[in-house]
């Protein structure tokens, strides 16, 4: 069993993005909250099914690769104890002279039914754990936004092919972007192991909060914030100027 809270919103242009868990403590929202009448997004609904759906396959993915691993060494396993137990069937058989190995030979070949038998059900019991079910993604909140300018942050996905020439160009060959509104928006990589965590805004004269800040300790040395300007970024190093 898995649960995931996921946030996803549609933008102004109808397409819809996935958001970081992190996007609620940005703490950029005013006081002011306008109850509306409630409207069914079902392009919402599309999207995050579609989103389940590929969390379930990634999970039989991974699942099925560990139920193979254990179903070659259930077999092997059974089938070493059948040969041992078989090995010493053939012996008394062999020296079964009067008779006197009747009582071993009878044993044997009810060990043998029973390692048949034990190894069907464990079989079984494995097989059934390779159906994962998928429960209808449920419904927390539904909010309606409206910008009030106060955030330096921008949409990630939007910069993507941007920032990627920008890594590659510099060297960093390589390159994650996280969900949008995470605490980060990307990481890159030089090929001697040197890290770089990217926040991207349109603000020259951005401010970071205290609590973003705590948040980036551990990683803040490795941090930049790359300013936007047309096709180019401005790049501040947090270290040097928080």
């Amino acid at each position: 069993m898995k649960n995931q809270l996921l946030f996803i919103g549609k933008r102004e242009d109808g397409s819809v993005i996935e958001l970081n868990l992190y996007w609620l403590a940005l703490e950029n929202f005013s006081d002011s909250v306008t109850e509306l009448p409630f409207v069914e997004q079902y392009i919402l609904q599309k999207y995050i099914l579609q989103l389940a759906i590929e969390e379930k396959n990634l999970l039989e993915k991974k699942r099925t690769g560990q139920l193979n691993r254990m179903h070659e060494y259930l077999v092997e396993t059974f089938q070493q104890q059948y040969n041992e137990v078989y090995d010493r069937l053939l012996q008394y058989q062999s020296d079964n002279l009067g008779n006197k190995n009747s009582a071993l030979i009878n044993q044997m070949n009810a060990q043998l039914i029973d390692i048949e038998e034990q190894k069907k059900k464990r079989i079984h019991t494995l097989n059934k754990q390779r159906t994962i079910i998928l429960q209808p993604p449920k419904k927390i909140a539904q909010f309606e936004l409206i910008p009030n300018g106060s955030s330096y942050r921008v949409i990630a996905s939007d910069y993507y092919n941007l920032v990627v020439a920008h890594e590659k160009a510099n060297g960093r060959k390589l390159i994650t972007m996280y969900d949008n509104l995470g605490l980060v928006d990307f990481y890159s990589e030089r090929f001697n192991g040197e890290e770089r965590f990217i926040i991207l805004t349109e603000k020259p004269d951005f401010f970071i909060s205290e609590s973003h800040l705590e948040d980036l300790n551990n990683i803040i040395d490795k941090t930049y914030i790359y300013v936007i300007h047309g096709d180019n970024f401005e790049e501040i190093n947090l270290t040097n100027n928080f």
